[in-house]
């Protein structure tokens, strides 16, 4: 498992550092604000910033005290990174997955 805090400017979240793909199950995206938060995620290889062109979320807005559940599986090549960003502080990111 994978915690981080979205920023207001694109940044790397998580990394695959390792020698193999990984898996990646499901992402959570938590808003602890009491104000509506708008997100964008991205998969990315190593050094790209995220565009709407390697988008999994693009301006996805959540609710005030919810959250987001991405229940899908998918692979994060070797290099690859997930980027994310939000309109304002108060959004955090679990990624969850067999990371092995």
């Amino acid at each position: 498992m994978i915690r981080a805090s979205l920023s207001t400017s694109d940044r790397r979240l998580f990394s695959n550092v390792t020698d193999r793909p990984i898996m990646v199950t499901h992402i959570v995206l938590a808003n602890t604000t009491a104000e509506r938060r708008t997100v964008r995620l991205n998969q990315c290889i190593s050094g790209e910033t995220g565009t709407a062109a390697n988008a999994l979320l693009h301006d996805v807005a959540i609710a005030p005290k919810s959250s987001l559940v991405l229940d899908m599986t998918f692979m994060l090549g070797i290099g690859e990174e997930i980027r994310g960003m939000s309109d304002a502080a108060g959004v955090t990111m679990t990624i969850q997955g067999p990371m092995q």
